[in-house]
């Protein structure tokens, strides 16, 4: 039994995304009036600290109130400039942004470098910041406070499981507040302006060339040739399907340290078991989810790192036998 405890508390560990510095105050020009500008510098410079703190990977404590500090705001500079467009008034973008993030979940290529995806649209700035603050700001916690789930006594191995849970579970919310409220607003097409939906007015800065796709360091066969134009892969941050994924992988996790806290002690070895089943068929859910192709075309499970594949890949099968044991 604690061998079965020490699987079900396995936790998957992410890699840590890491970004460039935005400097807004020279996206907008600084003819402003000088409380715009300062709220201007410090979006800047919690989008500094927030790079400075991911590139140290630091735990997730450190993680989050830094990425929170600055999605709270960054999410208030949008609603400024969809204000700004309600009302009519134009938003003047002095120099073209380019927001870059590196993908901590796709296949390094040959030279075991991340690949690195930019774009001028907010939308792009949040989804990539929501991401990180669900997978290095809350997911990652799991890991890290299960690492020796054997030594843990009963009564901090409780307390631990409902934290284990509450942050796994506000991982895969946040993703499906992606899926729902953000990605539909953000449209990689070519050639077309992506506002954002209503309210990117700082997508303004890249209406001569459009929006940028993803664009990832390596583009040896990652781009997709048509009859028009060659598409470039998008992010995987930025699929529906990965994203809704990686959020039944959280669901699962989350009742999947549940079950190692009561298994030791339970003897409704056939409640236990159906609780098992359940968390295998999330597990399978994922898995369908990743068997289907990005817009290009390509498979999704083909894309991502060997090491999650091969997670998501082995947890359902051990599942199905601790349920039969």
């Amino acid at each position: 039994m604690d061998a079965q405890r020490e699987l079900l508390c396995c936790m998957f560990t992410f890699d840590v995304p890491t970004t460039t510095h935005v400097c807004y105050e020279t996206i907008f020009g600084r003819d402003l009036a000088p409380h715009t500008i300062q709220h201007l510098q410090r979006l800047s410079m919690s989008n500094s600290q927030m790079k400075i703190i991911l590139e140290s990977h630091n735990q997730c404590r450190y993680i989050r109130p830094v990425v929170q500090d600055y999605l709270m705001r960054l999410c208030a500079l949008k609603q400024s400039l969809k204000r700004a467009q309600h009302d009519g008034y134009a938003v003047r973008v002095a120099s073209s942004p380019q927001f870059s993030w590196t993908s901590a979940l796709e296949e390094k290529d040959a030279f075991h470098v991340d690949h690195s995806y930019s774009n001028p649209t907010i939308s792009f700035q949040l989804v990539q910041t929501l991401f990180t603050f669900a997978v290095a700001g809350n997911a990652n916690d799991a890991p890290r406070m299960l690492w020796d789930a054997l030594s843990i006594d009963e009564k901090n191995f409780n307390d631990i499981v409902t934290e284990v849970k509450s942050r796994l579970l506000t991982a895969a919310g946040i993703l499906q507040y992606i899926i729902k409220d953000i990605l539909p607003q953000w449209k990689a097409r070519p050639g077309a302006d992506s506002a954002g939906g209503g309210g990117n007015a700082a997508a303004a800065a890249a209406t001569a060339a459009g929006p940028t796709p993803g664009r990832p360091r390596s583009t040896t066969a990652r781009t997709t040739t048509t009859s028009t134009a060659t598409r470039v892969s998008i992010p995987l941050e930025c699929c529906p399907k990965f994203l809704e994924a990686l959020s039944f992988m959280f669901e699962a996790q989350a009742y999947q340290v549940n079950v190692a806290l009561t298994a030791r002690n339970s003897t409704k070895k056939e409640v236990l078991a159906r609780i098992c089943l359940g968390i295998t068929k999330r597990y399978q859910q994922a898995l369908a989810a990743l068997n289907t192709t990005d817009p290009n075309g390509l498979l999704l499970i083909d894309r991502v790192r060997p090491s999650l594949r091969m997670y998501v890949s082995f947890l359902p099968s051990f599942l199905l036998c601790s349920s039969s044991s």
